[in-house]
């Protein structure tokens, strides 16, 4: 059974807080961490947003909160919520 790298465990929520306390972004959703090879993490999440967010921005963002911490390829799917 796959689980989230040991190493990632005690970082992961202070990324997820970092994450939604960003201007626009409503949730956290779906976070999904593995190793790729030895030492390389790689990670997926869902953030559900205002309608009026700039998604590029939240993306970038989000990359930059999860690199500091190890993750070296991160995929972030934004999701716009309903007006």
């Amino acid at each position: 059974m796959q689980r989230t790298p040991r190493t990632l465990d005690h970082v992961l929520p202070t990324c997820y807080q970092r994450v939604s306390q960003l201007e626009g972004v409503y949730s956290v959703q779906e976070p999904h961490f593995w190793t790729l090879c030895s030492d390389v993490y790689v990670g997926t999440i869902k953030l559900e947003v205002a309608p009026n967010a700039d998604g590029r921005y939240l993306v970038s963002q989000t990359h930059n909160i999860f690199t500091q911490v190890g993750v070296r390829q991160m995929y972030v799917q934004v999701d716009y919520a309903p007006v």
